[in-house]
């Protein structure tokens, strides 16, 4: 499997270097090619951080640390809801040419993926998360736990709790919480 060499990725940058390039694979390569500026560097380079290409980059340089590119993305995700990234527009391209803002918690999370995915030399329309029926955006899992209580007894529980992963679109469905399930709804067999 062709993979680019670690230092391109941690110390290049998608506003010189053209990532969507797939042969571009090593720093010597960079250096004989010469800068490819971005088409689009005049538009956002004022703030790199809304750069949804900038910020794949970063999820790209962690998952080569680490080995965990579904990780990463969570972990954006908890950072950008922190920091309120997914107030903002970001910029966006499918291809280096043309570039669009963009807005919504699935479409940046999609955004920052593929890019990452681009960089990574892996097929950048596979995805870890499902798609939304209603938003055309995309799907996240939550693992919740659920307290056990036995119905007709007001506070009474079982001792045991229930823990699952719940899918739900960040742009249409309130996030999943913890709760409190009644033994009479858990199917044992």
């Amino acid at each position: 499997m062709t993979k680019r060499e670690l230092k391109l990725i941690e110390e290049g940058t998608p506003c010189v270097i053209n990532y969507f390039d797939r042969n571009l694979l090593t720093v010597s390569q960079a250096k004989e090619r010469g800068q490819d500026i971005c088409p689009n560097y005049s538009q956002c380079e004022k703030n790199q951080n809304m750069c949804a290409l900038q910020i794949g980059l970063e999820a790209a340089k962690y998952t080569m640390q680490k080995g965990n590119l579904k990780k990463q993305l969570y972990d954006f995700y908890d950072q950008a809801l922190n920091q309120g990234w997914f107030n903002e527009e970001l910029w966006d391209s499918i291809n280096r040419r043309d570039f669009k803002k963009i807005k919504g918690k699935g479409n940046i999370l999609r955004a920052v993926e593929g890019f990452a995915r681009i960089v990574l030399l892996k097929d950048p329309f596979e995805s870890f998360f499902p798609g939304c029926e209603r938003c055309e955006g995309i799907k996240l899992e939550k693992i919740v736990h659920n307290s056990v209580w036995v119905r007709g007894m007001r506070g009474a529980g079982t001792g045991e709790v229930k823990t699952q992963s719940i899918p739900y679109c960040p742009d249409c469905d309130p996030e999943p919480k913890n709760g409190i399930v009644y033994d009479d709804e858990i199917n044992l067999f």
